[in-house]
């Protein structure tokens, strides 16, 4: 039997999420595009306005609508039980079916939709696709294939403007740059924002309820900031003043997920895998919540500074793509038992993902957008290393500064090469692969360990101003790496790391030394040393 497919897709999410300045945008709008297929697909158009519009058109139909099945992974397999199924939702997709029979409404149904969100949302961009599929298991997954097909090729011919145009005669919003045509009230203070801002901002506090209320029996009494300035950072550390007010940008992706998906036959299959996805994504956010919680009460038990604040928050949470942003000094912390737990079987029936991460280091007042398309970088850089190992997950850092090329490319080549080849010497092995790889993160996490005792040693030969010196001598040529080694004398031992004997003769080996990402690291390693 064939019936009318329509297939929809959320395009350029992160950034629609990640293009304000302000956390609370970047709540609100991670909400938004979360919640868009079930609250206004389905709730508003499908059931609503759809509805009304066919019986406006054909008073004497009954028009039947189904947006609730798919949730049961229930397969359509003779004939749609309704006028218009729900078939799918997941991954930024939805696949609504339409009856052969009678008048088409697929094209009133994007109409209808994609002026509810100009008007709702302005900023979130949709594509759609339309297309004849038959419900015979083998031939429907033919022709779903291809109206994804359609629906890239749409995306390559169709891009829509959705933003009011600036005329030179208009304020810019301090949010995002858009157009402010927005005007509100925020703490007895008038602003002019623009409306997809304004937007986000007014969907943030629901979508902080809905989080912590999702993981309160594990929070307890502790909450998620929604104000980059509330995530525990320091502006002073003890004997310095580096990293203290710093924050992290980590995006997390699944390794080969593409290939799982495109295993699936059915529908069903494919729902079921979306499902288990996002369920592994939550139990393994919600252990490393737990030991964020237990740190927590240890630093208040040891009379330390705390508050009530978890110093991490997800932004992306749910599918194999995570994105959260944390005090800078537990980032290594932090990234690491996620992979861990994405990686292991946290209970029966649980699946394992192999995934990879991109950590971008800034100061908290840096332009956040421009943090989060490094942390993406840096993820795709991991990825690619991946490939070449099956079953392994890697991450690669970046700290952002200043004025910088956008590049990450650009970056490596100005800032990190030298007379004797690459100072970076990322991306790091995090599972998968033993640790006797010199790029594992264990031994990097040791050379760090190292390098932090000597700020606290009597010895001025290994002070924390040799330590840092270390890092431009690593810039010039033999002859001065050579007089620093000798100026160490015995303490040079302390250079030895497991599985990097190649590098500790001359702390260079075949055009590359792991040591300058160490003493980079130093600051972001809290909670390592356990």
């Amino acid at each position: 039997m064939k019936v009318r497919g329509l297939l929809f897709d959320t395009r350029s999410i992160q950034k629609y999420i990640f293009s304000g300045n302000k956390l609370k945008t970047n709540i609100g709008a991670s909400y938004i595009v979360e919640r868009l297929f079930e609250d206004v697909l389905c709730k508003e158009i499908l059931e609503k306005k759809l509805k009304n519009f066919v019986q406006s058109q054909e008073p004497q139909r009954n028009f039947t609508v189904d947006v609730d099945s798919w949730e049961k992974s229930e397969l359509v397999t003779e004939q749609l039980p309704t006028d218009c199924y729900v078939a799918y939702i997941g991954g930024g997709n939805a696949l609504v079916l339409f009856s052969a029979e009678g008048a088409d409404y697929r094209p009133e149904t994007v109409k209808l939709f994609s002026k509810e969100l100009l008007v709702l949302y302005p900023g979130v961009r949709i594509g759609a696709a339309l297309g004849e599929l038959s419900l015979d298991k083998e031939q429907f997954s033919l022709d779903l294939s291809e109206l994804y097909k359609t629906l890239k090729d749409n995306q390559n011919c169709v891009s829509p403007n959705i933003s009011i145009f600036d005329t030179g005669l208009t304020v810019p919003c301090e949010t995002n740059g858009e157009v402010a045509n927005y005007w509100y009230k925020e703490n007895g203070q008038a602003r002019i924002i623009s409306q997809e801002s304004f937007s986000k901002i007014d969907n943030s506090k629901l979508a902080n309820e809905t989080l912590q209320s999702e993981f309160s029996d594990v929070l307890e009494n502790y909450e998620f900031p929604m104000e980059l300035d509330d995530m525990g950072q320091e502006k002073h550390v003890v004997g310095r003043n580096v990293g203290g007010n710093d924050i992290a940008i980590v995006h997390i992706d699944g390794n080969n997920m593409g290939l799982r998906f495109r295993a699936c036959k059915t529908l069903t299959d494919r729902s079921k895998l979306s499902k288990k996805v996002a369920n592994k994504t939550k139990l393994a956010f919600k252990k490393l919540l737990s030991i964020i919680v237990d740190d927590k009460k240890k630093l208040e038990l040891e009379g330390g500074r705390s508050n009530h604040k978890i110093p991490l928050r997800p932004l992306i949470l749910g599918g194999d793509d995570i994105t959260f942003v944390c005090n800078a000094q537990y980032v290594l912390k932090y990234t690491r038992l996620f992979m861990n737990f994405m990686k292991e079987e946290l209970e029966p029936e649980d699946i394992s993902i192999d995934t990879c991460a991109g950590i971008a280091i800034l100061p908290t007042s840096y332009p956040f957008f421009r943090g989060y398309e490094l942390a993406e970088q840096l993820c795709a850089v991991a990825k690619s290393e991946s490939r070449n190992y099956k079953g392994s997950s890697w991450l690669d850092f970046a700290l952002l500064h200043g004025e910088q090329a956008p590049e990450l490319e650009q970056i490596r080549l100005q800032e990190y090469t030298a007379n004797l080849g690459n100072m970076h010497f990322g991306p790091y092995i995090v599972n998968g692969i033993e640790s006797n790889d010199p790029r594992h993160i264990d031994n990097l996490l040791q050379c760090i360990a190292r390098f932090n005792q000597w700020k606290f040693s009597d010895n001025p030969a290994v002070s924390y101003g040799k330590v840092k010196e270390l890092r431009f001598v690593l810039q010039k040529d033999e002859h001065e790496i050579q007089r620093y080694l000798e100026l160490l004398g015995d303490s040079k031992s302390l250079l030895a790391v497991n599985n990097w004997e190649s590098y500790e003769e001359k702390l260079w080996f075949e055009g590359k030394t792991p040591y300058v990402d160490a003493i980079e690291l130093m600051d972001y390693a809290v909670g390592m040393e356990d």
